[in-house]
Order: C-alpha cells, then structure tokens, then sequence
C-alpha cells in the first residue's frame, strides 16, 4: 500500500474508543498538532459512561490526585482547571508509622497538588454544580471539535481497513485508538493479538465527615499509612471538600480491605469520630503493559497501553495520548510508524516502572525497620528546615507518592555516595540509639 495513504488528511476518519481523560487528551492533542498543518480530520468518541453519574456509574475508580507536571501539561492546550473542580489543594503529605510520622511540604514550592473526581462525586453526594474532571475534559474536546457518541463499540477490527462494531454495523474509519482503560469492559479486537497489561486490584471508599470535620482532622495534607508486618503497600486518606478518600493497595495472600485498614489504631487516630461510608470500588492497577498494542490504523494510549506504576494515572493518559498523537501527525499511523516512534516511549515508561517496583520493595521492608524510619524522620526533617539544599530524601518520598518524579532519577538520588553514607550513618545511630534505650531500659 501506498505510504502516503498512511498519513492524515483533511477528513481522514478518526474513531476513539473511550471518552476518559486518554481518549479527551488525544483528541486534543490531535486537534493541536493538526491545527499548525492545517488539517482538519473529522473524530468521533465513543463514550457510553455518564461521567456526571454518581458513584461508579460516573467514576472509573481513582483516588484523583492531579500532579504537577500535569497541570503544567495542560498549559499546553491551554487549559486550566476550574475552581468549582478542585475539591481540596493539598499543600503537604504526612506519612505515618507506628515509629514515627514524617510530614513533608512539596519540594517545589508554592506548588500545590488538587484533588479531584473523575465522576459526579460518591453514591452519596448531593453537589449541585457538575464537578467531574473527566466531564470537563470530554466537553474541552468537543469545544474543539470532536463528536462524542454515547454508543457502546462492541468489537474493533484491524483487517485491511480499520473498523468498529457498534450497534451491529461495521463502521470503516483511517484511525482507531483504543482508550478504555483496564477498569471497563474490554474491547475484543479482532485481527491483533492485544492483550491488556497485568493488573492488580485496589480497593477505594470515600467517607462523609463534613468540610469542617475533614479540615480539622485531615488539613491541607494527604495522608500516607505504612504498616509493619502486613500486605499493606500503602494507605492513604485524602480531603476532598466534605469527603474522604480512602485508597488501599496490598499484595501477598492475605489482601488488606478498606474495613482492615481502617480499623488499625494508626489510622482511627487520623480520621474523625463519626463519618459515613458513601461509596465504594475495587478498581485495577496497572503495573505492566499491553502486548502488540498498535498496527497498522491502530493505537492503544492510556492504560490500555502502559501506565506509570501506582500514580499518576492521569499524567500518564496526558503523556502517551500526546505522544501517539505527535507520532501520527508527524511521521503516520502506520504499524512501522508506531514502532519506532511511538513503542520507545511506552518502552521507557516500562523501564522507569522497574526501579518504581524496585523502590516500593524496599518501601515493603523498610516500613518493618523503626531505625529505618526513623532514620528517614530525621533526615527529611533536616531537609524541611534547610529548603535551600537538594533535598534528596524529600524528592523521593515525595515523588514515591504523588508520582512528580520519574523513578529512575529518585534511584539515582538514593543511590548517590553522599545519599547512601548519610543514610548508613543515620541509620546505624538510630540502631545503636534503640540498643542504648533497651540496656537502660527497667525491667
């Protein structure tokens, strides 16, 4: 066939198949690449979820945590979040032990990070204004042109010409992209073999406190739960306005529930008195990447594709749709195209992903260790009144749980000589300080 054939030209078709933040950053992102070309493609979005729905109807399952590289992101399209969205600016995170608890303000300062809700807000809600983030990016896309469609695509076929199935016809288009993440149904696809990445299952609640309650109790702070002894990889409680959301992963054979988690003293003693358990989901974390995600006419971004590993979920929507977007307008939406222009990235993702498996394992069996913990207080202690210095300890337990780093360089902070011996020096004068106190200890 024709290489020219595989570029993008005014009409061209353009089906996306999911309306999330993926499938509304692509379009975008398309429409803005095309825009300095002078191409004008007709997209439609396939979306059936009513993103103004309560509860799961309308939400796919996050804590919605909105990061600062995201934010800066969005500038790009020239976006800007609106107030009414913003639940909650959370100006610091406090990550507690039974050892001790470590507060720590963004290394970036003056920078907060908002919370958000993907949907309509929790089962139990009664907001009288549209708050969904995701609602508000899909009408952003639209404003710019792209047709949303509240259709169910049944089946997409990578055949000679890209196609979908919905409502029991075949429908030819020059581009498909498949943007329904792995927490709704999946898509066969026919011709390819896509397989979706590995998952693992979270489990969320979000609890009504009131505003007044949840600023007492919570402030401007998430707040992160290491448990020694347990599945537990972490727990959070993060404001937003009136609600609480509750975001609990762990592994082993023995899961953590939300109920377990907060039932632990560590965790009661955070959350106020009395609140109300008003929704509730188990959603999939992602922590691999799809197999044979792109041919030709054909493009995965989003989960669907790879994410980064536990944060940042929307950040990574954002940054594989633009670079599948960039790929397509720049070089062409071929099988080739993708390969070398568009897998490097994802492949890049995967990579930095390994040292974030590799910096939670060690976060798995610090939180076990009070010297280690309490090494790591004292250090980033330091840190918090000296702003001024690189603050290495910071950036890592900062960037481990909102995800504004990449991994590999929070390794490369911990793994610099003057890191490592501050650490080892710390840490053995902490054990040595806890053999002190039992010696003297009465017994």
């Amino acid at each position: 066939m024709n290489k020219d054939s595989y570029k993008i030209r005014n009409g061209s078709k353009v089906a996306i198949i999911g309306g999330g933040p993926a499938g509304s950053f692509f379009a975008l992102y398309l429409l803005h690449y095309v825009m300095e070309m002078g191409i004008r493609p007709e997209i439609t979005i396939y979306q059936q979820r009513d993103f103004s729905s309560l509860g799961p109807k309308g939400c796919k399952g996050c804590a919605g945590i909105l990061s600062t590289s995201l934010v800066r992101n969005l500038d790009e399209l020239g976006l800007s979040i609106p107030e009414e969205l913003i639940q909650s600016k959370i100006e610091r995170y406090t990550i507690h032990s039974p050892y001790t608890s470590i507060s720590i303000s963004n290394p970036e300062r003056g920078v907060v990070i908002d919370s958000i809700y993907r949907g309509g807000g929790p089962r139990i809600s009664h907001y009288e204004n549209p708050i969904s983030f995701d609602g508000w990016l899909l009408t952003r896309a639209q404003t710019q042109g792209a047709r949303v469609e509240n259709q169910t695509v049944s089946c997409i076929y990578i055949e000679n010409q890209a196609s979908v199935e919905v409502a029991g016809k075949k429908l030819g288009y020059d581009l498909v992209v498949l943007a329904s993440g792995v927490n709704t149904k999946p898509v066969p696809v026919v011709g390819l073999k896509y397989a979706t990445p590995k998952i693992r299952s979270m489990a969320q609640d979000e609890l009504c406190a009131g505003t007044a309650e949840v600023e007492s109790r919570l402030g401007n702070m998430a707040h992160v739960f290491l448990i020694p002894h347990t599945g537990l990889i972490f727990g959070t409680l993060v404001p937003k306005g009136p609600f609480i959301n509750v975001s609990v992963l762990s592994g082993g054979k023995h899961p953590v529930s939300v109920t377990d988690f907060l039932n632990y003293d560590i965790v009661r003693s955070v959350l106020p008195s009395q609140y109300e358990h008003t929704c509730g989901c188990r959603p999939r974390a992602v922590f691999g990447y799809g197999r044979n995600y792109y041919a030709d006419r054909f493009v995965t971004v989003g989960d669907a594709a790879t994410t980064r590993l536990y944060k940042d979920g929307i950040g990574s929507s954002l940054l594989t749709a633009r670079e599948a977007a960039r790929t397509i307008v720049y070089h062409g939406l071929s099988r080739t195209d993708f390969e070398y222009h568009y897998e490097p990235f994802c492949r890049a993702i995967h990579r930095d992903n390994r040292w974030g498996r590799l910096l939670f394992f060690i976060n798995d069996k610090a939180k076990d260790s009070s010297a280690f913990l309490l090494a790591q207080h004292r250090l980033v202690g330091d840190e918090q009144h000296n702003m001024t210095g690189p603050q290495p300890y910071t950036k890592i337990i900062w960037g481990m749980f909102t995800g504004s780093y990449n991994y590999r360089s929070m390794v490369r902070m911990a793994l610099r000589p003057a890191s490592v011996a501050k650490l080892l020096s710390t840490f053995l004068q902490e054990v040595f300080r806890g053999l002190s106190h039992r010696e003297h200890s009465p017994r």
